[in-house]
């Protein structure tokens, strides 16, 4: 079809440009439905089309959809098409901020606790403590830890930027007793022979686990990353810090955290006795 010519140059336009297979995935599913809609040349597709298009699609999906949709499509008209003013007067929609509500550390250490396979803690824990994205986790090496300076190197991370996160005691102990089990080799975290370990896995034992754990909510990594940034918020910990540590390119991001700390809230004194 004609349209696997436009889907395959701009996935090589992506690749030369760095983004994840996953970011990759998701920009060429918004692109394809979009073409197969409408079943002709994008060039030919009016403005007034899009809006309509956006519309339609705004009926059946929530605003965070609607954003990567028009992200995707500013993308595909500039690196492909050609056309960088298509899609100019679109704007982002609002969108709700719906807070995601951290485990507490009492939780943490519960899920901790009934994770009796090697390879599972020492994924969690490096999660947890390292505050680390999924995909940061799986590309993690050997060579990245460096115990002397008691520091683990996240190397292109998103943004393609590198950062340093603290290498804790925990992490260390629990790595240390995973390798002498496993002997992976350049990745931390290998699957069946030398592959890297499967994202999808790693959201399935999660699952298991919460409910193991009795937790309040089921477990997934983002989660871990959160109750994380939250903890160190409510430990006294500057929040440019935690920015820093998890690698946020805006402050705004990191200070969705200050909306559900214990520490802002229950530490507020009453407005009549201050």
């Amino acid at each position: 079809m004609i349209f696997t010519k436009y889907i395959n140059q701009f996935e090589r336009e992506l690749i030369i440009k760095n983004y994840s297979q996953r970011s990759i995935e998701c920009y060429k599913s918004c692109v394809n439905k979009y073409l197969n809609n409408f079943n002709q040349y994008p060039e030919r597709i009016s403005k007034d089309e899009i809006k309509n298009y956006l519309l339609q699609q705004f009926k059946h999906n929530s605003p965070e959809h609607i954003v990567q949709v028009i992200s995707s499509l500013k993308k595909f008209y500039v690196l492909v098409i050609n056309q960088p003013k298509k899609l100019d007067g679109i704007d982002n929609p609002k969108r709700h901020i719906k807070l995601i509500e951290p485990l507490s550390k009492e939780e943490i250490l519960r899920l901790f606790s009934v994770i009796k396979n090697v390879k599972h803690l020492a994924i969690v824990k490096t999660i947890y403590y390292g505050g680390l994205r999924i995909s940061e986790l799986l590309n993690l090496k050997w060579s990245d830890l460096k115990r002397d300076r008691k520091l683990m190197l996240i190397r292109m991370a998103k943004g393609n930027k590198d950062r340093y996160v603290k290498l804790f005691p925990e992490v260390i102990e629990i790595l240390e007793i995973y390798w002498r089990q496993y002997r992976t080799k350049e990745y931390i975290f290998s699957g069946q022979g030398s592959d890297q370990y499967s994202d999808s896995s790693i959201r399935q034992f999660l699952a298991l686990y919460s409910q193991h754990a009795r937790l309040s909510k089921k477990c997934n990594p983002h989660l871990l990353r959160h109750s994380l940034a939250t903890h160190f918020l409510e430990s006294g910990v500057d929040i440019r810090y935690i920015q820093t540590y998890l690698g946020h390119k805006s402050s705004k991001t990191t200070e969705r955290y200050t909306f559900v700390s214990n520490r802002n809230i229950a530490g507020l004194l009453s407005p009549l006795n201050a």
